[in-house]
């Protein structure tokens, strides 16, 4: 059973660390409910996840521009604080930014969820980060590690992404 480890926080971190949770919770029995319907339940959540992940982008990464951009609005204190994250290398190129704690990882195990199903849930809400990240121009993202796959952290890279050079 994967292990939940979490930092005590103030009070208005642990109210969102709440609140995040309940999404959470709220995924995990849509997909209960759609699987017993018979229903293309991963399909379903990655196409509902991807467009959250561009509402999020259209709502606050519209602007982004680089890596710079990217980085003060993504790395906000709450942010660091409700999932234990942190930069841990930074050049002119990429990113690499790591997490300890997820309060939907958290929600999911709580609801009942085995190792395979958190981790299938943790790829499947990682989407929406990709959308989000991915639809910047600049930007790339990937996961690197995962807690739900039993990593003692996540970590993201976010990488600028080049344009290639036409041939001609």
């Amino acid at each position: 059973m994967l292990e939940i480890k979490k930092e005590p926080r103030a009070r208005e971190i642990e109210v969102m660390r709440g609140l995040i949770k309940d999404r959470g919770s709220y995924l995990y029995y849509l997909v209960q409910a759609a699987k017993k319907k018979g229903a293309d339940w991963e399909g379903i959540a990655r196409c509902g996840m991807s467009a959250f992940g561009c509402m999020k982008f259209r709502a606050k990464f519209s602007q982004i521009q680089g890596l710079d951009d990217f980085l003060e609005a993504y790395l906000s204190e709450e942010t660091k604080q409700i999932f234990d994250s942190y930069l841990i290398e930074r050049d002119e190129d990429h990113a690499v930014i790591r997490a300890g704690y997820c309060p939907l990882m958290h929600a999911w195990v709580e609801c009942g969820g085995d190792d395979a199903q958190v981790a299938k849930l943790c790829d499947i809400a990682m989407d929406a980060d990709r959308a989000q990240v991915n639809s910047i121009p600049a930007l790339s993202f990937s996961l690197r590690k995962s807690l739900a796959e039993g990593d003692d952290q996540c970590e993201f890279l976010v990488e600028l992404c080049r344009k290639k050079e036409e041939t001609t």
